[in-house]
């Protein structure tokens, strides 16, 4: 006898929903927490989002001795000068981590959990990025267009996909072996 997925041809979009349902669930998060990025981006207060980017990176970069004077969203000293925009922040990545999370079955503790820690770990690794960048600015400039347009946009997407993994290890893990209730 052939069940789902064996040649039956009585299924229904029913049959597969449970497999495709955390897709959906992602996608759809994916897509709405960027409609709704976009929107914020233009509201005012998000330049003093954009503005404590260059501060805190302004303060790492101090901390490793270098002279940099931070003017709103603006970072430079007599070498280089970058201007911290939207897409420097490490909120499509968290959106990306987040709606993975939040397309995972399992609670909402440990969905809060997840979307904190791995937030978190997402945005120093970005701050990481941001004063990497500006070194590499100062010292190889020839080699900045591919480190900040390739390299550190790679490494902060597959990060943010391995964090996810982690997370999902650890929640399933718990949940193995528990009695479902």
């Amino acid at each position: 006898m052939a069940g789902p997925g064996r040649g039956s041809r009585d299924q229904t979009l029913a049959d597969y929903l449970p497999t495709w349902t955390p897709l959906l669930v992602f996608g759809g998060t994916v897509l709405l927490l960027l409609y709704a990025y976009s929107l914020v981006i233009s509201v005012s207060w998000f330049d003093g989002f954009l503005t404590m980017h260059a501060v805190v990176t302004g303060q790492m970069l101090r901390m490793f001795g270098v002279n940099v004077d931070t003017t709103g969203t603006i970072l430079a000293n007599d070498r280089v000068a970058f201007t911290i925009i939207s897409e420097c922040t490490a909120v499509a990545p968290i959106i990306i981590y987040g709606a993975g999370v939040l397309a995972f079955p399992a609670g909402w503790r440990a969905k809060a959990v997840g979307l904190s820690a791995g937030a978190a770990a997402l945005v120093i690794v970005n701050f990481v990025r941001i004063t990497s960048l500006f070194f590499i600015g100062m010292y190889y400039p020839s080699a900045l267009d591919v480190f900040h347009l390739i390299v550190w946009q790679s490494v902060m997407i597959i990060l943010a996909v391995g964090v996810l993994f982690v997370w999902t290890a650890r929640v399933s893990d718990r949940v193995v072996g528990q009695p479902a209730s």
